[in-house]
């Protein structure tokens, strides 16, 4: 606990760097109070280990997903788990079901859209090798593209948006199942 008062704090002259060393210290505080733990915690002192988690997401088959976005979301996927999905003995099989979503975010006085909104909407279910459903979650992706005269450019540009958002999709389907390896390792 610290001992500073609420006077003692008005007293003491802020600079920025003073402002961030005080937000430090109290994120630190904060932190250590609900108790969070890192993922990848110093292996001498608790259980979970980096090499533990990263062989659990290296037996993960990741089943094939229908068109090019899904295409870029299991390269990435594959990509993040370091794993070889197409072997046949794997111990985990991931299955994604994704579904996207255009949708106008600036309409022009003309009723033109100038801009949409690309939402990317993934639910996955992870089985083990018996097929038993082990863990199911849902992620969701938001990316953005303009829309200009040349319908080259609109349409790279909606590509552009449509990798961008299943990269993100793919680091929170990443983080969701790192979570729960972490979980049911400890």
């Amino acid at each position: 606990y610290c001992n500073l008062t609420v006077n003692d704090l008005h007293q003491m002259k802020f600079t920025k760097n003073n402002g961030i060393i005080a937000s430090t210290l109290c994120m630190i505080v904060i932190l250590s109070a609900c108790g969070f733990e890192p993922v990848y915690k110093n292996a001498a002192n608790h259980s979970i280990h980096k090499n533990e988690l990263n062989s659990e997401l290296n037996q993960i088959s990741i089943d094939t997903i229908p068109g090019r976005v899904g295409h870029q979301l299991r390269k990435n996927l594959v990509y993040k788990f370091g794993s070889n999905s197409n072997l046949l003995n794997q111990k985990y099989n991931l299955v994604i079901n994704l579904d996207s979503d255009k949708s106008p975010l600036l309409i022009q006085d003309d009723e033109k859209v100038s801009r949409y909104n690309l939402s990317l909407i993934a639910s996955f279910m992870l089985a083990d090798s018996n097929s038993k459903t082990i863990y199911q979650g849902h992620a969701r992706s938001v990316g953005s593209f303009n829309v200009v005269t040349s319908e080259f450019a609109t349409l790279m540009a909606e590509r552009d948006a449509e990798d961008r958002a299943a990269s993100e999709l793919s680091a929170e389907i990443n983080g969701l199942l790192i979570d729960y390896f972490a979980r049911k390792i400890q």
